[in-house]
C-alpha cells in the first residue's frame, strides 16, 4: 500500500517561522507607513494654522482705521498700538473696519481688536463695543500653538526711523513728535513680523497696514 503524503513536523515549523517573519516584515513596513501619514496630516494641520493666523492678521491691518478708543476705566487709547519686544498680554491693538454683521444689527462696523501672547499661544481678542465699559470682557481665538518668541516692527515716515529708514521699535513712536517732526502719524505704513515657532524655526511677513 502506498502511503499518504503530507509534511513532517520539521516542515510545518519552518513554514510558520517564516509565515511569522514575513508578517512581522509587513506589519513594520505598514506602521511606518502610518506614521508617516499621521506625521503628514500633523504638518498639514500646522501649516493651515499658520496661514490662517497670518491671513487673519493682514485682513485686519489692511481695514486698519484712525479711531481711538476707551478702555473699561475711560482712558484714550490710540487707534494703533504695537509693542517690538513681545511679552505676556496684548503685544499689537488696532481698530479696524468691516466688521462682519450678518443679522444686520444697529451697530458700528468698526471693531477693536488685538493680538496677544499667553504663554506660548498666540490669541486674536475682539471687544464687542469699541469704548468698553468697566469689566467688558474680550472674546479670544487661539490661532497658534507653540509660539516660542514674537517680535515686531513699525514702518514710519520716512527717514524717521533711528537708523534713518523709518523703523520704529515700537507703536505709536514718541521719538517722532520729540524729534520735531509734528504730531505723530496714527498708523503705521507696514508692520514686520517675526515668529519662531516649535518646529519651524523663525517665520518672517511683512504686512501693509492701510486705513480703510
Amino acid at each position: 500500500m502506498r502511503g499518504r503524503a503530507g509534511f513532517t513536523l520539521l516542515e510545518l515549523v519552518v513554514a510558520l517561522a517564516v509565515f511569522a517573519v514575513l508578517a512581522t516584515l509587513a506589519y513594520g513596513g505598514l506602521r511606518q507607513v502610518l506614521q508617516a501619514r499621521e506625521r503628514l496630516e500633523a504638518v498639514d494641520r500646522e501649516l493651515a494654522a499658520v496661514q490662517l493666523a497670518f491671513a487673519a492678521l493682514e485682513r485686519d491691518l489692511l481695514q486698519a482705521v484712525a479711531r481711538p478708543v476707551r478702555d473699561g476705566l475711560g482712558d484714550e487709547l490710540p487707534a494703533f498700538v504695537g509693542r517690538g519686544d513681545a511679552g505676556e498680554g496684548p503685544v499689537l491693538e488696532l481698530t479696524r473696519a468691516g466688521r462682519p454683521n450678518p443679522l444686520g444689527l444697529r451697530r458700528s462696523h468698526l471693531e477693536r481688536v488685538a493680538y496677544a501672547l499667553q504663554g506660548e499661544r498666540l490669541e486674536r481678542w475682539s471687544w464687542e463695543a469699541l469704548d468698553r465699559p468697566p469689566g467688558a470682557l474680550p472674546y479670544r481665538e487661539v490661532l497658534l500653538e507653540g509660539v516660542r518668541s514674537l517680535r515686531l516692527r513699525f514702518l514710519g515716515p520716512p527717514g524717521s526711523g533711528p537708523a534713518g529708514d523709518g523703523w520704529q521699535p515700537d507703536w505709536p513712536p514718541a521719538s517722532l513728535a520729540a524729534g520735531g517732526q509734528g504730531e505723530s502719524p496714527s498708523l503705521p505704513r507696514a508692520v514686520e513680523l517675526e515668529l519662531e515657532l516649535e518646529g519651524w524655526g523663525a517665520l518672517r511677513r511683512l504686512l501693509a497696514v492701510r486705513e480703510g
